[in-house]
């Protein structure tokens, strides 16, 4: 989750556990903000429910509030909370627990990270990635079934990784078009075409003509694969501005 107060933003605790409990608060990026109405990020109070057992466990902890009383968690329990393995920007580490508390593996940021403020799943705020395959198959008996995989997780219809099939004939001169999208990630991506099988004999051939990713082709590694081959293309350049949800879907 991403809990941010932002620039504005006036809210007390980011997390407040007032009765303790049995809690895990791992994976979170949380923000407290230069406006924010309490120095403490996350209060644990009491007295608390039988069992309180209180995990903070990998998350981002950002602090943009100039207080030398901001602390990270504040414990008013008798209770040891357990910290480990957090990201800690904008505190010391004597900041990073009041109160009863076990602290290990706290990294110490000497930069801010980046709030991303975008739609967890990019819709309508960043243009998904587009993969386009030019494909198709020898005149053999049956039909070539091929997978595509982005980093090693494959695409498909409505069934995720299910095999398309090629009916555009090579040796007539036509090929047939397959298109994708889904938001990658940004940096450089391993595309692979897997010629997975066919519906006909083993002499069945697919041809690869070449890829498009975002609007730039890549034509060097097109192939002739026999059953069972896979050729592969680095692509670079993903337009998707956050990391990846791998949200895909065929046209």
């Amino acid at each position: 989750s991403r809990i941010f107060d932002g620039p504005t933003g006036t809210a007390s605790y980011s997390i407040d556990l007032p009765d303790g409990g049995n809690v895990i608060i791992k994976n979170n990026i949380i923000e407290q903000g230069p406006k924010s109405q309490n120095p403490a990020i996350i209060h644990v109070g009491g007295p608390a429910y039988p069992g309180t057992n209180i995990q903070i466990t990998n998350n981002t902890i950002i602090n943009d509030l100039h207080s030398s009383s901001a602390v990270a968690v504040l414990n008013q329990l008798t209770i040891p909370v357990t910290l480990t393995g957090n990201d800690v920007y904008g505190l010391t580490s004597s900041q990073i627990a009041k109160g009863p508390a076990s602290v290990s593996g706290t990294t110490l940021l000497t930069s801010e990270p980046p709030l991303y403020t975008t739609h967890p799943w990019q819709v309508g705020t960043v243009p998904p990635d587009q993969l386009v395959a030019y494909l198709s198959e020898s005149i053999a008996p049956g039909n070539a079934q091929f997978i595509v995989s982005v980093d090693g997780k494959q695409l498909g219809g409505q069934q995720l990784g299910a095999a398309q099939t090629v009916t555009a004939s090579q040796p007539t001169s036509h090929s047939e078009t397959f298109s994708f999208s889904g938001s990658f990630g940004p940096g450089s991506h391993t595309i692979a075409i897997d010629f997975s099988g066919d519906t006909g004999t083993a002499a069945q051939k697919l041809y690869v003509g070449g890829i498009d990713y975002d609007g730039k082709h890549y034509a060097a590694d097109t192939a002739t694969l026999a059953k069972g081959g896979i050729v592969t293309f680095t692509v670079a350049g993903s337009i998707g501005a956050a990391p990846g949800t791998g949200v895909v879907g065929q046209n």
